[in-house]
C-alpha cells in the first residue's frame, strides 16, 4: 500500500498493488557413495546436500516427505559408476531440483601367492588368491615352475607374469603381479581303476581279464600302475549267472587309487538235441517222455543228457504206419544242469 505524498492541486488517492512471493530455487543433490566390490546389491544411498536454502534454514526443516533414490546403483553388484538419483521430498518455499550423485564400486584388490595343486603332470606351479568372493570364477595365471612334476613338497617357488581372467576378473585387481617365492605342494591325482565287463559261454575258460583307468595326466598310462590284481570267483564250471570281477592292489607314485568292480558274465552254451525215435500201439497215447542225443554243439565239464520231455503232432486215430514228429523239450540231464544250455 503506497502513502505520504502531497500535490497542491491533487487530491491523492492511494491504490494498492500486490507482491508475489516466488519458492526460492533449491537443488537437492545426492551424495557421492562409494564401496568396494562384495559380491553384494548395493541400496540406498549416502544422503543429501542442499544448496539454495535461504534464512539459515536446513534441508531437515523445510522439506517433507521421505528421502528415496533411484537409478542404475540400486542393486548395482559389480565394478564401475552408477547414477545415485535422490527424490521424494516436497517444500512449501522451494522449487525443487535433483541432482544426481554417483556410486563407485571399487575393484577388489587380490594378493597372489604361490598354491599347492594337483598333480597334472607338468612342472607349472600354481598361483591363486585369497579373498575371492564365493561363487565368483577368477583364474590367476603366471609363469614359475616345480623342480619337478612329480607328488611332493617343494620350496622356493616363485611366479611372475601373473594376471587374472574369467568371468569375475573385471571385479578384482592385482596387487602385484608376482607371487614371492614360497613353498607348496604337489599332490597325487585320482585314478579310477574299473575292471572291464566280460563275456564267456558256460564250459569255457575265463577270459583274460582287462581294467579301465580314468584319471590318467599329461602323457601318464597304465604302465604307471605296478602290482595291479584282477580277479573273480567264476571258473569253467560255474553256472549261467553274472559274477563280480574285482579289482584290487597296484599303486602309482603320482595318484591315489579308487577301484570300481566289473562283471563277467557267464551266457548258456548252445546245443541242439534230437529225440531219438519211438512207437506206439495204434490208439495208445503218445509217449511224455524220452531219451535224446546230442545233434550239434558240445556238453561241458563232464555233463550228461538224460530224458526229455516230449511231444508229438500225432493222435490215437493216426493210422498205423504213419509217423509223426517227436519234439522234446524240458530237458533233464544226469549230470550238469539244464538251465547251463540253451
Amino acid at each position: 500500500t503506497p502513502g505520504g505524498l502531497s500535490a497542491a492541486n491533487y487530491s491523492i488517492t492511494y491504490a494498492d498493488g500486490t507482491l508475489t512471493v516466488d519458492k526460492a530455487p533449491l537443488t537437492i543433490t545426492a551424495n557421492n557413495a562409494s564401496k568396494t566390490y562384495n559380491g553384494l546389491a548395493y541400496s540406498g544411498g549416502n544422503g543429501v546436500s542442499y544448496t539454495g536454502l535461504v534464512n539459515s534454514e536446513s534441508g531437515g526443516t523445510v522439506t517433507t516427505g521421505t528421502l528415496t533414490y533411484s537409478g542404475t546403483s540400486q542393486n548395482a553388484v559389480n565394478a564401475g559408476s552408477y547414477t545415485i538419483t535422490p527424490g521424494g521430498l516436497s517444500a512449501a518455499n522451494y522449487s525443487i531440483t535433483y541432482a544426481d550423485g554417483t556410486l563407485t564400486v571399487n575393484r577388489k584388490s587380490l594378493t597372489p601367492i604361490v598354491s599347492d595343486k594337483v598333480y597334472d603332470g607338468s612342472k607349472t606351479a600354481a598361483v591363486t588368491a585369497t579373498g575371492v568372493i564365493s561363487g565368483d570364477q577368477v583364474v590367476l595365471t603366471g609363469s614359475g615352475e616345480f623342480s619337478s612334476a612329480n607328488v611332493g613338497s617343494y620350496s622356493g617357488i616363485s611366479i611372475t607374469g601373473i594376471t587374472l581372467s574369467g568371468t569375475s576378473a573385471s571385479n578384482y585387481e592385482l596387487s602385484t603381479t608376482e607371487a614371492p617365492a614360497s613353498s607348496a605342494s604337489i599332490t597325487p591325482a585320482a585314478l579310477t581303476i574299473t575292471a572291464d565287463n566280460k563275456t564267456r559261454v558256460y564250459g569255457n575258460a575265463n577270459p583274460a581279464l582287462t581294467a579301465s583307468y580314468t584319471g590318467l595326466k599329461g602323457s601318464d598310462t597304465a604302465a604307471v600302475v605296478s602290482g595291479l590284481s584282477l580277479g573273480t570267483t567264476a571258473d569253467g564250471t560255474s553256472n549261467v549267472g553274472d559274477y563280480a570281477i574285482t579289482a584290487s592292489g597296484g599303486t602309482a607314485s603320482n595318484y591315489t587309487i579308487t577301484h570300481k568292480d566289473g562283471t563277467l558274465s557267464i551266457t548258456q552254451r548252445p546245443i541242439t538235441v534230437t529225440a531219438v525215435n519211438q512207437s506206439r500201439y495204434y490208439g495208445d497215447a503218445n509217449p511224455t517222455s524220452g531219451s535224446v542225443t546230442l545233434t550239434s554243439g558240445t556238453l561241458a565239464n563232464s555233463d550228461a543228457l538224460s530224458t526229455a520231455s516230449v511231444t508229438s503232432g500225432a493222435t490215437s486215430t493216426t493210422a498205423a504206419g504213419q509217423t509223426a514228429a517227436l519234439t522234446p523239450s524240458a530237458q533233464t540231464f544226469s549230470a550238469g544242469s539244464a538251465p547251463n544250455y540253451a
